[in-house]
């Protein structure tokens, strides 16, 4: 029985560890947020690091929760165990959930700006930002406006 209740204690602290590894996340989000919004590119390059280390963590804690779904482990755990499991898997939902809600308003940021850059190129060119590159990301000829880089 002893061995069960550790393994039980096991997934606890794996799901309190991944709940702080969500509340990172989103902290990494909210700063991300302000980096958009200041249109700081040293900023961003920064937290996207972060981002990305803090997303393999978070991969390689979920990994450590086994094949068997979460909510089966739960399910079968003892009655004195369960209601604690429970509570930190609704935890974790709603950080996710939170993470996944920071995430989309960043997503929204991006794309209204890349939304004004393409209406500035629009501007300055006088054609579509669309057809300024090829599929080989270098300019394409056209016969109106004037291409005004190459990548």
């Amino acid at each position: 029985m002893e061995s069960i209740d550790n393994s039980y204690d096991e997934l606890a602290g794996r799901l309190e560890t991944l709940i702080a590894l969500s509340d990172g996340l989103c902290e990494l989000l909210i700063t991300e947020r302000q980096a958009l919004a200041d249109r700081d590119p040293i900023a961003l390059q920064t937290i996207l690091d972060a981002k990305r280390a803090k997303c393999g963590e978070i991969e390689q804690m979920t990994l450590a929760l086994g094949t068997i779904p979460l909510s089966q482990q739960i399910q079968d755990a003892p009655s004195a165990l369960r209601k604690e499991l429970e509570h930190l898997h609704t935890s974790l939902l709603e950080q996710a959930d939170r993470a996944q809600e920071y995430n989309a308003v960043n997503g929204k940021i991006v794309r209204r700006s890349q939304q004004s850059v393409r209406d500035l190129i629009h501007l300055i060119s006088g054609m579509d930002a669309e057809l300024l590159y090829g599929e080989q990301v270098q300019t394409m000829a056209t016969e109106q406006g004037t291409a005004i880089a190459k990548a």
